[in-house]
């Protein structure tokens, strides 16, 4: 499929520009309308809805990816193992490293990483916590495959996909949900992790989310990203305090002072940004 392009002046109803009028330079903002999709395809014409090539379900996509070209890509194919490289000069495995110039400031060593989700590299504090969910991928296959020697690779992989989905699902539910919607509200809404017994799919109930919250309320979510990260070694001293800046895109710091492990040492002692609410409220005000 071809990419839509829209030069300035553009007359496509897919173009949406925005006129500059201040820069000498460019003309306009080139911006193209999001890809549409209808939540009928009964062929009538329905009100316009963006098309939404993630995952809709809490399904590790960010490590399994979406497709089955990608999940391949991520297996090695042996004891239901995910794909994995080293650093030299420090323990534990990483992520497969990238093609050459995903990210800035690479060399033939120093290169970024793939894995479900092509925003994985984005910036370092992602790829360390993408790491942590591949090295427990990893553990929970070894384990299986200890305690039943004669299953294939694709049982293996399977039920550990399982598995660790499982555990992804209940941090969300338990831990990150309840502080964001409160008791009341998770308590309203059945939301909250059971006690006893689980939870059943039900094939019945729609799992997309709404355009506005998609693109509107839940960009809430970017009042928790910090400007500063700080690096801790094994004693949680600090080794180095991190621009955001610094470590979007460019790789670097993965290989020096602590690599991965001290920046995931980092996050468990740097304080969350406080919730901005208001951002959510004003975004569906402007809606």
């Amino acid at each position: 499929m071809a990419v839509q392009q829209c030069p300035c002046g553009s007359t496509n109803a897919d173009c949406i520009n925005i006129e500059s009028n201040e820069d000498p330079d460019q003309a306009c903002m080139s911006l193209v309308r999001s890809g549409a999709s209808f939540q009928k395809f009964d062929c009538i014409l329905n009100a316009r809805e963006q098309l939404n090539l993630q995952s809709h379900f809490l399904d590790l996509s960010q490590t399994y990816a979406t497709e089955a070209a990608g999940n391949t890509k991520m297996r090695s194919l042996s004891n239901g193992l995910l794909t994995t490289t080293t650093i030299n000069g420090f323990e534990g495995t990483f992520l497969p490293q990238a093609d050459a110039a995903t990210c800035i400031e690479e060399t033939d060593e120093r290169k970024c990483w793939f894995s479900g989700d092509s925003r994985t590299s984005q910036n370092l504090p992602l790829v360390s916590v993408t790491t942590l969910f591949l090295r427990e991928h990893n553990r929970i296959a070894g384990a299986l495959q200890k305690l039943n020697p004669t299953w294939t690779d694709e049982n293996l992989f399977q039920e550990t996909k399982r598995i660790l989905i499982s555990e992804y699902q209940h941090i969300i539910y338990s831990e990150w949900l309840p502080i964001i919607l409160g008791a009341k509200m998770m308590a309203a809404h059945d939301l909250n992790v059971k006690t006893t017994g689980f939870t059943r799919y039900d094939q019945n109930v729609n799992p997309s989310i709404a355009g506005e919250f998609a693109t509107a309320a839940f960009r809430f979510g970017h009042s928790l990203v910090r400007s500063f990260y700080t690096k801790q070694d094994r004693d949680f001293n600090e080794l180095a305090n991190l621009t955001l800046t610094s470590i979007f895109l460019r790789p670097t710091e993965a290989f020096v002072n602590g690599g991965m492990d001290s920046i995931c040492r980092g996050l468990l002692v740097d304080s969350v940004q406080e919730v901005c609410r208001l951002e959510a409220s004003d975004a569906f005000q402007a809606l």
